[in-house]
């Protein structure tokens, strides 16, 4: 399991952010950009100074066409169900892949599954209604192209049944074992934490890591 910070520049100070990121312990980890609205350029100019490797979590076309040579990985992300803003997003994004190969070389396809209405990412993306887990194994099962399978359970849902997202995660690993499968959202404690590590191949930790900078440390010491 190798774990996943998740920045979005757009909720920090640019230069606050690289001097946090500088700080951090993260030799096992996967740096990623997931920038909701950050403009192209700004974002530029904020990764250009990192000197770290990162993966480009996009949620704007100019940020791909900016940035894309600093990237060293690509995601492109299918939220599911489907809204009109996410197939807007993608067809614009394949159509600059059309005429960049470098670009396409980078690219991962994403499937990503909101667990909660009842967050941010669900209302910019209008999503109103979760999946079943059938709905989501059929989906899998006819999109041959998904290389990562990311279960976001939102940070603002209380009520998340972790047993059932437990059971969730172990059947999408049991039925898909060459998907690269990540987990984030809602993780409270190290000893959920470990549960969800022995499980998936990714964790995510993005607001958390303000309050513990030591969490990711002490995730790796448990598992």
């Amino acid at each position: 399991m190798k774990p996943i910070l998740l920045i979005d520049p757009n909720d920090n100070n640019p230069k606050e952010l690289i001097k946090e990121i500088g700080k951090l312990d993260i030799q096992y980890t996967n740096l990623w950009f997931g920038c909701s609205t950050t403009p192209g350029k700004e974002l530029g100019n904020t990764v250009k100074k990192l000197e770290k490797k990162f993966t480009l979590f996009p949620g704007r076309i100019d940020q791909i066409e900016e940035i894309y040579g600093e990237a060293e990985s690509i995601i492109i992300s299918h939220p599911f169900p489907f809204s009109n803003i996410s197939k807007g997003l993608a067809s614009k994004v394949y159509r600059i892949l059309e005429k960049n190969e470098s670009i396409k070389n980078k690219v991962r396809n994403m499937l990503y599954i909101l667990l909660s209405t009842n967050c941010s990412a669900s209302k910019v993306l209008e999503i109103k209604e979760i999946p079943s887990n059938e709905e989501i194994f059929q989906f899998i099962e006819i999109n041959p192209d998904i290389d990562d399978i990311y279960i976001e359970g939102g940070s603002r849902n209380r009520n998340l049944d972790f047993d059932k997202v437990l059971s969730l995660l172990e059947e999408l690993k049991r039925k898909y074992p060459q998907r690269n499968l990540i987990y984030g959202g809602g993780i409270k404690d190290l000893g959920l934490a470990k549960e969800i590590a022995m499980i998936v191949d990714n964790i995510i930790f993005s607001n958390i890591i303000h309050k513990n900078p030591n969490i990711i440390r002490e995730v790796m010491s448990i598992i």
